[in-house]
C-alpha cells in the first residue's frame, strides 16, 4: 500500500490477502493501510518485533486475520520442530546447554535474523524451568523445622497459626533469593517461557491459600487452616512443577496427601504434620534436586 498507489487505489478493491515480504518500515506503513481496508496478511518481514503490540492492536480493531512467519522454508520448520523437542529432551540436564551461532553478508538488514529469534524463542518455551533451588529447598525445609519446634510450644492453636504465618513470610524470601541467585549463574532467563508457565501456574493457588486463610480466621475455624495450607500448597507445587524439573510436581503430590491427613486428624497433630510436610519433603527432594540440576 505504501508503494502502489495509496491504500484507496482501485488495484486493492478485490485482494484477500496481501503477501508481505518488505521492511519494517514499510510494514509499519502497510498494515494499517490493509486493515483499514480489510485486507488479511501474511507476513515474511522480520525486525518489527518493538512494534508488535501496537500493530497486533490495529489488528485486533479491524478484524483481519495475519499469519506471521519468519521463515517459510519447509527445511527451516522441520529444523524448528527438531530443537524443540531436543530443548525438552535436554531441559532437565543441568550440564547441557544450548547456543544459536549464524553468519551473515555484511548487507543483511536484521541481525539476529527472524528466523533464529524464533527459533530462540521455540526452544526456550519447549524448555523446563531449572532455576528451582535444590538448596533452597532445603533452607526453606530448615526453617520450616525451627517453626515446628516453636509452634509446638504455643499454648494455644492460634499460636502455632502466627508462627507458621511468620514461616511462611521469611521462607518465600529465602527461596526466592536462592532461585535468583541459581539463575544467574546458569545464565537462565527467570522470566523465559518455561519460567512464567511455572509462576502462572504456582501463584493461584498460594493465593487462595491466602484468601482462605483470612476467611478461615474469621470464622474461627483455624484447625482448618494447616491441611488447607498444605493441599493447596501442594496443588500449586503440581502446577509449576509440570514446568520444572520431572521431581518437583512428585514433591507435590505428598504435600497434598499429609494436608488431607491434616484435615482429618485431631488439631495436636497438626505442627508435626507441617513439620514432615514443609520441612522434610522440602529437605528429602531439595537435596537431589541439588545434586542432580546445578544446585
Amino acid at each position: 500500500p505504501s508503494h502502489g498507489g495509496g491504500p484507496d487505489d482501485e488495484r486493492w478493491h478485490d485482494v484477500d490477502v496481501a503477501i508481505d515480504f518488505s521492511t519494517p518500515d514499510a510494514l509499519l506503513k502497510n498494515v494499517p493501510a490493509l486493515a483499514r481496508r480489510g485486507i488479511n496478511m501474511v507476513i515474511g518481514t522480520t525486525g518489527w518485533a518493538a512494534h508488535r503490540p501496537a500493530l497486533g492492536q490495529c489488528v485486533d480493531q479491524s478484524g483481519i486475520g495475519v499469519v506471521v512467519a519468519p521463515n517459510f522454508s519447509t527445511g527451516v520448520v522441520i529444523f524448528e520442530a527438531i530443537a524443540e523437542r531436543a530443548a525438552a529432551h535436554f531441559a532437565a540436564q543441568a550440564e547441557f546447554g544450548a547456543f544459536i551461532h549464524e553468519a551473515h553478508h555484511a548487507a543483511k538488514k536484521d541481525a539476529p535474523s527472524g528466523t533464529a529469534l524464533s527459533l530462540k524463542h521455540t526452544m526456550e518455551a519447549a524448555g523446563s524451568f531449572t532455576a528451582v533451588s535444590g538448596w533452597g529447598m532445603v533452607a526453606v525445609g530448615i526453617i520450616a523445622t525451627i517453626a515446628a519446634t516453636i509452634a509446638n510450644a504455643q499454648h494455644s492453636v492460634l499460636g502455632t497459626i502466627y508462627v507458621w504465618m511468620a514461616a511462611a513470610v521469611l521462607a518465600p524470601a529465602v527461596m526466592g533469593w536462592a532461585i535468583f541467585q541459581k539463575a544467574r549463574r546458569a545464565h537462565v532467563p527467570l522470566l523465559s517461557g518455561p519460567g512464567r508457565k511455572f509462576i502462572l501456574s504456582f501463584s493461584p493457588p498460594i493465593l487462595v491459600g491466602a484468601l482462605l486463610t483470612i476467611v478461615l480466621y474469621r470464622a474461627g475455624v483455624v484447625q482448618a487452616i494447616p491441611g488447607m495450607w498444605l493441599l493447596l500448597y501442594g496443588a500449586g507445587v503440581v502446577a509449576g512443577g509440570s514446568f520444572s524439573v520431572r521431581v518437583v510436581p512428585v514433591m507435590g503430590i505428598c504435600f497434598m496427601l499429609l494436608g488431607t491427613l491434616a484435615l482429618f486428624t485431631p488439631a495436636s497433630w497438626n505442627d508435626w504434620i507441617m513439620a514432615a510436610a514443609f520441612g522434610g519433603l522440602h529437605i528429602a527432594f531439595g537435596i537431589p534436586i541439588a545434586r542432580r540440576h546445578g544446585g
